[in-house]
């Protein structure tokens, strides 16, 4: 049995520590066990490998061996123009952001999202950060998983996204939606011009996430 003290507010002595009782030494009081359903002689009541003040702090149900933190891999795939880190969002709901776990990787390739809480489902979706700023640009290449939600039982893996680019009317290299960003209308740009000029195009401009205009 272990005998831990709390410490309280001003001097340091006995009458302001809380006394409480451990026995399994995971920091969950024997009243905060009783609560929990778990079991003070033993820090991983389930025992599914994941300590209870662990699954108490990240949601998960200590006293449920299917109950633990998990993980989602897979490979993200890209084939266009565009260069970047790749942002893995996986949220428990359709919506891209805000993100409730993220992986960031150097660009396509594989990828690994840990701590999620198993039983439950993942929306699973990516895209190519051009600019670097960590939010989703509506001319950034994007995908996500085929088959979403993503339920886990267990350690997923072959969760493959293949990103895509967006709507590109006039096919000229340059998205709709930055060519309306910078020239208005989404046909008005020319790949080949440069605006400034700077000798840049305005393709590359698009391609280094810079504006054609300054």
């Amino acid at each position: 049995t272990k005998i831990c003290m709390h410490r309280g507010t001003g001097e340091v002595t006995v009458s302001e520590m809380i006394l409480y009782v451990d026995q399994d030494d995971d920091q969950l009081d024997a009243g905060q066990e009783a609560l929990l359903g778990t079991s003070d002689l033993n820090n991983d009541s389930d025992g599914d490998g994941t300590g209870d003040k662990v699954e108490w702090d990240a949601g998960t149900n200590p006293t449920n061996p299917a109950s633990f933190l998990a993980s989602i891999s897979g490979t993200i795939s890209y084939a266009g123009p565009q260069t970047g880190s790749v942002i893995v969002a996986v949220n428990t709901s359709e919506d891209l952001w805000p993100a409730e776990h993220i992986a960031t990787i150097a660009g396509p390739g594989a990828y690994t999202i840990e701590n999620l809480p198993t039983l439950t489902s993942f929306w699973v979706r990516a895209f190519l950060d051009m600019n670097g700023n960590g939010s989703n640009e509506c001319w950034e290449a994007i995908g996500s998983f085929p088959a979403d939600p993503v339920y886990l039982p267990d350690h997923v893996s072959g969760i493959d996204v293949a990103l895509v680019n967006p709507l590109d009317t006039d096919g000229d290299g340059l998205p709709d939606c930055w060519e309306t960003r910078y020239f208005g209308n989404a046909t008005a740009a020319v790949a080949a011009t440069d605006e400034e000029p700077d000798g840049l195009s305005n393709l590359q401009e698009f391609l280094k996430s810079t504006d054609p205009h300054n």
